[in-house]
């Protein structure tokens, strides 16, 4: 099942905000460790520098997140731009295509006239008197 851009994005939101969460209360936990204990001491060294590092990698996803989100909206801005450019493009293509019908058959006719002469005499004089 593929997810939609947003829906990972909001996953991946929720994940990062949970580690930070996380974060927060292991750092507002004291862990009770007798001082005479150097492996106790190396355990709380070792998860003062893993919270350390998530906080790091919450900082860097976070601005990851921001600038894909930023990318996400000039892509859709972008993408607005082109479908009007494709709509002036459509109207600019039917005001041509009016156009060539248009001199189309201004041309059909210049060539009948052309090649007919005297149909078009007689056209006009049985036309005279009359207004278009």
């Amino acid at each position: 099942m593929v997810l939609p851009v947003s829906s990972g994005l909001q996953l991946k939101d929720q994940f990062v905000n949970l580690l930070w969460e996380i974060c927060l209360e292991s750092r507002k936990t004291k862990w009770k460790i007798s001082k005479s204990s150097s492996h106790h001491a190396e355990e709380e060294t070792a998860c003062k520098a893993s919270v350390a590092e998530l906080f790091q990698e919450i900082k860097r996803l976070r601005a990851e997140n921001q600038k894909f989100a930023e990318s996400q909206q000039q892509l859709l801005e972008n993408q607005q731009r082109l479908m009007h450019k494709q709509v002036e493009l459509v109207e600019i293509e039917q005001r041509l295509q009016s156009r060539q019908d248009i001199n189309g058959r201004l041309l059909c006719t210049v060539y009948d006239r052309q090649r007919f002469p005297g149909e078009h005499a007689l056209f006009n004089q049985q036309t005279e008197g009359t207004s278009c």
